[in-house]
């Protein structure tokens, strides 16, 4: 339902066709590593920013495997690249390496830690009396203890995100290579016991739980639409991994098989993911790719549809919650899912 109401904000009556990969004179050309669902999305944004500019624009899916040797082979050819790519941040690390893209900080703090500092309000205004499982779930039975946070609980919660990701504005690190136009993250489990008998400290770092993968050979379980996990199925040796999109596909379920890990003892380790649309060195329209990334960072409407679509969560101001509506199922998936690492991190400290 979210879909049907929100594309119709974003799309066009006629979409462009993609031309290939050999720039036209003039077009605007945008690459995207989302799935087919929301392929669609993308290219009717992408349509209707060149309708308004009186400009040919078009947009591709690639596979994001293939993302760095698809544009090195351009390179070596000769041939143009696209204007602009939208993709994860580790897809477009090599790329940066390798001086495929033009660095565009935006500048400021991360929207994330906004959001946070301003989570205790929005939780107010939207559920007033009610507790937080009954307003945003439904009356759910978790035994995750879900919780309104304070303001230690949101200086903890951001303390285990800058442990977990210290190179994220705010934390030590630096600027972004661009600013995110949505987001995601992930809660990997680890069983505690399991890492007790071996003398093992629960990692704070996603890279040390693929070392920890890679010297015992541990199976990864990853939590998906269709299937989730729970301790009873499980090996205990098993890294078991709970991406953001299910929070935002099957809240519900997902959060009881969340708690039944809690209940067994699971430690959690944070790690954050960020899509931006990145500038691509050698762009044909650098000037249109520039405005097209400025306004998509705008677009409400986009990103929400992209929620519907993908599970990716909107990088938003709180402000821009609020204009959208704290009552509607897209605002009350975006605090559910800040509450859900509000919750984790208690657990943590």
């Amino acid at each position: 339902m979210w879909k049907k109401l929100i594309v119709g904000l974003v799309a066009l009556s006629l979409a462009l066709p993609f031309q290939g990969l050999a720039a036209q004179g003039g077009e605007l050309r945008v690459w995207h590593t989302l799935d087919r669902e929301s392929a669609g999305i993308v290219a009717d944004a992408v349509a209707e920013f060149g309708a308004s500019r009186g400009v040919p624009a078009s947009a591709e899916m690639v596979e994001a495997s293939f993302l760095l040797q698809t544009l090195l082979d351009l390179q070596k050819r000769g041939n143009p690249p696209p204007d602009l790519i939208f993709t994860s941040h580790d897809m477009a690390e090599p790329l940066l390496m390798n001086n495929l893209i033009v660095p565009t900080p935006s500048g400021g703090e991360l929207f994330l830690f906004g959001l946070l500092e301003a989570l205790p309000g929005l939780l107010e205004d939207t559920c007033r009396d009610e507790p937080v499982e009954r307003c945003l779930w439904g009356g759910l039975s978790s035994a995750l203890p879900l919780q309104r946070p304070d303001d230690k609980a949101i200086e903890q919660t951001v303390a285990w995100i800058c442990d977990s990701a210290p190179a994220l504005p705010g934390c030590k690190g630096g600027e972004l290579p661009a600013g995110p136009i949505v987001w995601s993250f992930q809660i990997t489990l680890l069983n505690w016991q399991w890492l007790a008998e071996r003398g093992l400290e629960p990692p704070q770092l996603f890279d040390d739980v693929l070392a920890l993968r890679s010297q015992f050979g541990l199976q990864v379980v990853r939590a998906e639409r269709d299937f989730l996990p729970n301790p009873d199925n499980v090996a205990p040796d098993a890294i078991v991994v709970f991406p953001s999109t299910v929070l935002v596909e099957r809240p519900q379920e997902a959060l009881e098989s969340l708690g039944a890990f809690f209940q067994a003892d699971y430690a959690p380790v944070f790690s954050v993911g960020l899509h931006s649309l990145y500038r691509i060195a050698g762009s044909q329209q650098p000037d249109l790719a520039a405005e097209f990334a400025n306004t998509t960072a705008r677009n409400t409407p986009l990103k929400m549809a992209l929620l519907e679509s993908a599970g990716l969560l909107p990088a938003l101001a709180p402000a821009d919650l609020r204009q959208w509506g704290l009552d509607r199922p897209e605002t009350q998936a975006v605090l559910g899912a800040l509450v859900v690492l509000t919750s984790y991190a208690q657990t943590v400290y």
